[in-house]
């Protein structure tokens, strides 16, 4: 859910790596 939003808005390989980016 959440993560696939992050995922799509910052330019992640991986939801892990976007979602500790932010």
């Amino acid at each position: 859910m959440k993560k696939a939003k992050r995922t799509k808005e910052t330019p992640a390989t991986t939801p892990s790596t976007g979602k500790r980016l932010k």
